[in-house]
């Protein structure tokens, strides 16, 4: 038998046991290893055969943990062909965790037929609003959205919820909201972060986070606390530096974070909560003189690009493929309210920097 033979066999087995139940959203998949063994391939064929079934949604990778069941099979690629707009809305396209998102819905949006539009709402709520109206007066047929800093009051994204349009809130959800969503386990990724850094015997932990009331930031900062508290680490919030919206909006965020770390000389750790946040300590440090990795450590909420940095990673690809998938539940039968929170990964390697970049001229309408 050939390779193209053995690798299709392989996906037909694990495709058939999660038909027939045997392997069950959440369950582990036989590793390369298991499954090289067991149809006597090399790992070179499991390995091919894994990552073509992640690539349908059928499963989800988890680097060095394994492969997962995905709470539910693939949509059928053919089932929509043709089938209409959906809208895509972010708060800004920044970020390479909103960059790698992006990519992944728009190439899943473009192979099922259906045909994009994105607006980007610079983190102003009236822009979100705005481009929901806009999208569904056009017809779209679902919407996904990563809601600004102020989701928790967003009108128009709970009068969808309500009327149960399709829509799924992407990397955060709503709370005592009925609505789809598909997340990262911010909290738990977090308490490993601050347990790591805990388990190396800092004491003087130091916060860094915008003040915003997004779910992934609020989850994050209760998580920091919790922690602290578990290791008996009392609460210093004179080691916190919360960075308001309006100083960010006046640019003038690095400046507070650079007096913040000039007037605690005595931390010796801290623990970001997003990719701008490192950005802006990794750009204090280097104005203070100070040597990441030795005169502090840093623990980072998705890859920081610099190096000596221990950081969080979110699984963006399976956000998005399970997101899709739910996408097309919905539509199907608007009744049905999914979601699902995604496992992220602690990596004490250092970071290589990231190589993603975005263009708004292509792929897609904006309105």
């Amino acid at each position: 038998m050939n390779k193209a033979a053995l690798y299709k066999q392989i996906q037909s087995d694990i495709t058939n046991q999660i038909k027939l139940g045997k392997l069950k959203p959440g369950d582990r998949v036989p590793s390369e290893k298991e499954l090289a063994e067991s149809f006597n391939v090399s790992q070179i064929t499991s390995k091919h055969a894994l990552i073509g079934l992640a690539e349908e949604g059928l499963i989800y990778r988890i680097k060095g943990k394994g492969s997962f069941v995905s709470e539910q099979t693939s949509p059928d690629p053919n089932k929509h062909k043709g089938g209409g707009l959906i809208g895509l809305i972010f708060p800004t396209m920044v970020m390479p965790v909103e960059i790698e998102l992006f990519q992944y819905l728009e190439k899943l949006i473009y192979q099922n037929g259906f045909q994009l539009l994105v607006k980007i709402s610079h983190e102003k709520l009236e822009e979100e609003s705005t481009a929901i109206q806009k999208f569904l007066e056009v017809g779209a047929k679902g919407l996904f959205i990563l809601p600004t800093i102020n989701e928790l009051y967003n009108e128009e994204i709970l009068k969808l919820a309500i009327a149960r349009f399709p829509v799924v809130l992407v990397d955060r959800y709503l709370k005592n909201i009925q609505t789809s969503s598909v997340y990262s386990d911010g909290y738990n990724g977090t308490r490993m972060g601050v347990a790591y850094l805990v388990g190396r015997n800092h004491k003087k932990i130091a916060l860094i986070s915008p003040d915003s009331t997004n779910s992934a930031t609020v989850d994050r900062r209760e998580a920091f606390v919790a922690t602290l508290m578990e290791n008996n680490i009392p609460i210093d919030k004179s080691n916190w530096c919360i960075v308001p919206r309006q100083v960010i909006l006046s640019g003038s965020e690095g400046d507070m974070v650079y007096n913040f770390f000039k007037s605690h000389p005595d931390v010796t750790a801290c623990f970001c909560v997003d990719y701008h946040m490192t950005k802006l300590t990794c750009e204090a440090m280097e104005r203070l003189g100070r040597v990441i990795g030795q005169d502090i450590e840093v623990v980072s909420f998705d890859p920081p690009g610099y190096a000596n940095i221990c950081y969080l990673s979110q699984d963006t690809k399976a956000i998005a493929q399970n997101a899709f998938r739910i996408m097309l539940n919905q539509i199907e039968d608007n009744s049905k309210i999914d979601s699902l929170m995604v496992p992220v990964q602690l990596n004490t390697a250092p970071p290589r920097r990231p190589t993603i970049s975005f263009n708004e001229s292509f792929y897609f309408r904006i309105l």
